[in-house]
This record gives C-alpha cells, sequence and structure tokens, in this order.
C-alpha cells in the first residue's frame, strides 16, 4: 500500500500551525488560499460527515399549512409517529 509523501503531509502541518490566526476572517482567507488544504478537508467531510442520518418523529398528528405539492404551498398531513430522514 503506497503511503504519502512527506511533503503532502507536511504542508497542510505547516500551513495550520495553531495559535497564528486573530480571527475567524484571517483563517477562513488562508482556508480559501490552500487548495490541497481545501481538497483534505472536503474529502474528509464527504467520507466522514458531521451527521451522517438526521432523524425526526412526529409526537402528533398535523397539518402542516405548507409543503405539498410541486407548488410549495399546499397543506401536507402528518402522522403521528411518521419519520423523517435528512440524509
Amino acid at each position: 500500500m503506497a503511503t504519502p509523501s512527506s511533503e503532502l503531509v507536511e504542508t497542510p502541518q505547516l500551513a495550520l500551525y495553531p495559535g497564528h490566526f486573530s480571527s475567524w476572517s484571517e483563517l477562513r482567507r488562508l482556508y480559501l488560499s490552500l487548495a490541497y488544504l481545501k481538497c483534505i478537508l472536503n474529502e474528509t467531510l464527504r467520507l466522514y460527515p458531521p451527521v451522517p442520518i438526521n432523524t425526526h418523529t412526529a409526537t402528533k398528528t398535523m397539518y402542516l399549512s405548507r409543503g405539498g405539492l410541486p407548488d410549495g404551498n399546499s397543506p401536507v398531513l402528518v402522522r403521528r409517529c411518521l419519520t423523517s430522514v435528512l440524509i
């Protein structure tokens, strides 16, 4: 199995040495300028999302005033114990 070269491993470590950022905007500016680091973070979040599956269960039967049909303005019946899954 191939191992990453030391240059590929050291590049993100050198760029993000802890304690060098005075504000979030400075960190964001640096993040946007480092294409390789951006790819690493995006791929990591794709493989290991912070919330892989988010579910909601209705506690009682109710009507939602909007959300049904293609226009999105019709009422929707949500039955008790209905579980919706957001992926």
